[in-house]
Formats: C-alpha cells, structure tokens, sequence
C-alpha cells in the first residue's frame, strides 16, 4: 500500500489530480458530449477524480461517498488502468471539508500490485469513529467474464473479499484483511459489495450494527442480493443468505436502513423488467425477503444510489421522514441522472428531477453538513467523477425546505 498523504491534508483543490507513483495507463476515451441544459447541481459541480490528471490512471470508475467525523467527507473509487472493469484496480481516496466545494488531491489507499480491486464500499462506525472499506480482489489474470474463475473461499481463481481500516478519519489506512470465508456463499463463484456506502442501524434490535449491500451469484447473470454485517465494530464480519428473487435477477446493490429499523436493499435489474428491484428485511439484515420489481423506479441497468436523508424523529430535518434515491433517468442509457424523494420509505416516490443533464452512470448521496444533498457521480464513460449540491427546496419546487 502507498504512504499515506498526511502532509497533504489541508491542501484542497478544486480539480482532484492523483499523486502517487505511476504504474500504467492506456488510451483514454472521449467524454461525452454535455447537454446545453443546466441544473443547480451541474452548476455547482466540481471533479474529484480525473483520468490522466497527473496521474497514471487511463480510467476512473465506481465512486462511493460517505460522511466521517467533522462532517469529512470522503470520497473513494477505482483508479483503473483503462476502462475495463478488472483492469489491474487500485482504490483511491479524496477528502472534502467544505462539503464538497473542494477536494484534497488523492490518494491510492489499496495498491493491488498485478491483481485487481473492485468495489469500493465504505462504512463509519460512529460509536467508534473507524471507518471501515470493504472491496474484492481479482487474482492476475482473472475476470469477471474471462472462463477462468472457479467457485469457493480462496485459491489463485477466487474472487476474495477484503477490508482495511482508518482510525484517524481516512489520514492513514491498516493493511488489507481477508474476510472472504465469513462473507461469501462457498459455492458461488462472483460476489460482488454495492458499489455503495454501508450504514450503521440507529433502531431496533439490531442498532449499532455495520451492514453493507452485496450481490452473489454461482455462475454470471445468475445474481441474488445479500448483506455483510458486523456486530462488533468490525472486530469480526458475517453475511445473511442470498434473498430469492420474484422477479428476475438482481445485482449492484444500495442500502438504506428504514423508519421501523428494516433494512431496504434496492439493486440494478440484471434481468426481469427495467425496474429497480428491492429487497427488505425486518431483522436488521440477517434476512431478506425476496427480491422484487419496484415499477415506480425505472431502471437501464446502471448502478443506483441510496440515501436515507432524515428520519421522523429528526426534528432539526421538519420531523419528516426523507428516502432518496438517485440513477439515470432517460430516455437512452446512462442520461439525466435523476434525484428521486420519498416520504414514506420508498412506498411511493413524491418529487422527481433531473439533476445532471446529459451523460450520468454510476452515483452516490450524501447529506451535507447545511442540509443540502451531495451527489457525486461519473459525468463520462470512464474518465471523470463529479459532485455536486442540490437542496430540497430546489428538488420539491418549494414544497419541502427541510425543516
């Protein structure tokens, strides 16, 4: 793993250039063309992760954003070596403490040598303060899709699943731990974490416990959700059975914990409909019920993201319960990233808005420190991750000011 960038800290810029020690690049593509349309949010939008900014990287994929102590926070993606999705992967980290107006330069927290990181999944324990990153590990020469890679726990054709640690509110990071034979089905050949944020359940009986959202499956294209979870500030890790799917199959899966301390996986279809599909649990994640089509939610086969903004009982947030989610909207693949707001858990979807114009994949959301909503996301096929600010006013057309 590369040093950590202690001494960087308090050096923010706008534009997010990596400075680690180059390995490889490769031919970047051209970006996508940005629709003359303009939003608050793209207006407001500033890179954090550039291809070839400095940095050795051909491709930058897979944002995941999370909020650590004095409202830090935190950026992580793959820094690849050129778009493909197992293309010799490390994991890469930038930090804001302005909410988002800028960005420190970056870091490669996880250096893969010749094998290959996937996944970013990050979760912060705010009993502890640890922040916790969770992502797979491809052996060299191993792909997703290439044949080669064979059912189990470990092996020089495994996918294995790894962990490392920052105490210090991401400055410095433990070396990787193999976590695999806790949290993944032995007889499935791919898992695969989010690429999303974990949470910490604040209710019911499973309050305290660290969950993240992740999809299994024995051979490809046949995928099922589950959770990973700790209930011991990430001492140790287990993981529920796979849910049954009613309707087709599911993977890249978010994760939100609901009013009555449920747990909601919402994932991309991989088959069955052009639906989000959702998976829920009424114990805290040890198990889901199956899978199904929420038809008020399209989905293009792209990542989505999940945030629970504010719940009931907060009554700085107007006492309202606030689930949001965000994807692309259409028409046509990975376009309009839309913001979605619910008022009572995902049962129905109240404001809708197309936030980014033009090209939008993957995203994540956060709440910021204002109450403004944070969404970073990738604004080209592989070579730029941007974030930016929207308000609820703005979202509701005046309707809902959160507070």
């Amino acid at each position: 793993m590369k040093t950590p960038f202690v001494a960087l800290l308090a050096t923010f810029v706008a534009l997010a250039p990596l400075t680690h020690a180059a390995k490889k690049a490769s031919k970047e593509a051209p970006a996508e063309a940005a629709a003359a349309e303009s939003t608050p949010a793209s207006e407001s939008s500033v890179v954090v992760f550039g291809s070839k900014r400095e940095n050795p990287y051909g491709g930058v994929r897979i944002p995941a954003i999370i909020t650590g102590k004095n409202n830090r926070l935190l950026a992580f993606a793959e820094g690849r070596a050129s778009a493909a999705d197992q293309s010799n992967n490390d994991i890469i980290l930038s930090l804001s403490d302005d909410d988002g107006k800028t960005w420190s330069k970056t870091d490669c927290i996880a250096d893969a040598g010749k094998d290959c990181f996937n996944n970013p999944c990050p979760v912060y324990d705010a009993t502890t303060g640890s922040i916790f990153l969770i992502f797979q590990k491809y052996p060299a020469g191993v792909s997703e899709r290439n044949g080669k890679l064979t059912a189990g726990t470990s092996g020089a054709t495994v996918i294995t699943n790894w962990v490392i640690e920052s105490k210090d509110n991401g400055k410095t990071w433990s070396k990787p731990v193999d976590i695999t034979a806790t949290t993944k089905p032995e007889t499935d050949r791919l898992i695969a974490g989010g690429p999303h944020p974990g949470v910490q359940l604040t209710r019911g009986a499973k309050k305290g416990r660290l969950i993240l959202p992740f999809n299994t499956a024995a051979k490809f294209g046949s995928w099922s959700v589950y959770a990973v979870y700790s209930d011991d500030h990430g001492k140790t890790w287990s993981m529920s059975p796979p849910a049954e799917n009613a309707n087709g199959s599911p993977n890249e899966t978010s994760i939100a914990e609901l009013e009555n301390g449920s747990v909601m996986i919402n994932a991309r279809k991989w088959n069955g409909g052009n639906y989000r599909k959702i998976a829920i649990s009424p114990n805290g994640g040890t198990r889901f019920d199956p899978s199904k089509n929420d038809t008020s939610l399209p989905c293009d086969g792209t990542q989505g993201a999940l945030l629970k903004y504010s719940f009931a009982q907060d009554k700085t947030a107007g006492g309202k319960s606030r689930l949001i989610y965000s994807g692309p909207g259409g028409p046509g693949r990975r376009k309009q990233g839309a913001v979605y707001l619910s008022y009572d858990d995902g049962k129905t979807w109240a404001h809708r808005k197309t936030t980014i114009p033009g090209y939008f994949a993957y995203s994540g959301l956060v709440r910021l420190s204002n109450g403004d909503i944070g969404l970073i996301y990738e604004a080209t096929g592989h070579t730029e991750i941007r974030f930016a600010r929207l308000t609820l006013d703005w979202l509701t057309d005046g309707a809902d000011k959160g507070k």
